[in-house]
């Protein structure tokens, strides 16, 4: 498939790269259930099960409740449609602001249209490669964020030092790009600090029934980030300690 001459072949260019490095050792990365391919991302890399080669293709229509994904069908670099048959295997990756994504997936039926189109049929669970400056946690943990002169209780599902993502919610709504106040406790019981901090919502996330907000901190202390830095280490160690003894 010829490359578009808009200034999208960069950017398809890097997504082929970071797939071809990455997408065959999933079993390395995150499994996050919460990641699911968006029509307003343009570009998505897909191989089918057993082959090297890789195709540049667009999603059509998704519909994250049922799994099912409807995408343009796939072309050889010559232009020749690539042949394919109910029930193959492929994997489709994308990337978002949250890193790079692999989705397992299975062709549920070839639609003979003017373009034509898959149906794909998730058979697995996407796996993530987070793309960040920050190590990140997993660190659920009740949270207040501010919405006009009062506050709203959320819940915290991870944290770094440049910022951490909260589910809010389903009555809630705060628009990208709006600053505001987190306020939260980080850190172990007994060892707690209270973080207040100025901060701006960075993503809004609508899935599944599931509102989630991605925030970044704005000016936070060097206090703060070097508290918050050293719980992720501490935590990041313990965890490694549990899974050594359950290995043994």
């Amino acid at each position: 498939m010829p490359l578009a001459k808009d200034g999208r072949s960069k950017d398809r260019q890097k997504t082929r790269q970071h797939f071809h490095h990455w997408a065959s050792q999933g079993t390395q990365h995150r499994r996050d259930d919460r990641a699911w391919p968006d029509e307003k991302h343009e570009i998505f890399i897909l191989r089918l099960h057993k082959k090297k080669d890789q195709y540049v293709t667009r999603l059509k229509t998704s519909d994250p409740e049922r799994g099912l994904l409807v995408i343009k069908s796939a072309a050889k670099k010559d232009g020749s449609p690539v042949e394919v048959r109910n029930g193959d295997k492929l994997m489709l990756a994308w990337v978002d602001e949250s890193g790079e994504h692999v989705l397992p997936a299975v062709i549920a039926k070839v639609m003979p249209e003017d373009p034509p189109q898959w149906v794909l049929k998730q058979i697995g669970i996407p796996i993530t490669k987070q793309i960040r400056r920050f190590a990140r946690l997993r660190d659920v943990a009740p949270i207040y964020l501010s919405q006009g002169s009062s506050f709203v209780e959320a819940l915290r599902l991870d944290l770094s030092e440049g910022g951490l993502k909260a589910k809010i919610p389903s009555n809630v709504d705060f628009e990208e790009g709006e600053e505001i106040t987190v306020k939260t406790k980080v850190g172990r019981r007994g060892h707690q600090r209270e973080l207040v901090a100025k901060a701006k919502v960075a993503k809004v996330f609508n899935r599944a029934g599931s509102k989630e907000v991605g925030i970044s901190f704005l000016d936070l202390p060097e206090s703060d980030r070097e508290f918050i830095r050293r719980h992720i280490y501490e935590r990041q160690i313990h965890e490694r300690k549990l899974r050594s003894g359950a290995d043994d």
